[in-house]
Order: structure tokens, then sequence, then C-alpha cells
């Protein structure tokens, strides 16, 4: 058994091959973030290689607004 990291597809932005970008976190910011991906069986879900830390917090959705820099609000 592997453990992998599967982020659902709308959180990955510029898809090129087995590369995307992500949008996290930190302090109320987003910051665009490289990752290197691969294709799982879910085609909903993608896993993620390599490229996040276990302490990124991952803008999985958003108004469609988000981008480097962005001003976030965290709605639960």
């Amino acid at each position: 058994n592997r453990k992998v990291l599967m982020l659902p597809r709308k959180a990955l932005h510029n898809i090129k091959g087995d590369k995307a970008d992500v949008y996290v976190l930190r302090k109320n910011f987003a910051f665009r973030k490289s990752v290197f991906i691969e294709a799982s069986e879910n085609d909903k879900q993608i896993i993620v290689k390599r490229g996040l830390k276990q302490e990124d917090i991952i803008i999985v959705e958003s108004n469609g607004a988000v981008q480097e820099g962005s001003r976030v609000k965290v709605v639960n």
C-alpha cells in the first residue's frame, strides 16, 4: 500500500502534462504553487506526486477570482 495525496480536479489550474498549479492559503492570502501530478482512476481526483507540504492549505473552491496575492476569506 502506498499513501497518496489526492486533490479534486477543480483545485488544479494550468494543467500541462504532469504539472499543474494550486493555490495555497497563507495568512489570508492566496499563493500559487506548482505541483507534479499523475492521473487517477477517478476522473474527478488527481494524485499529487510532489510539490506540497503537509501544512499547506489548498484553496479548492473559489468564485473564480483567486489569483496570486488575492486576499481570501475562508467560508466553511
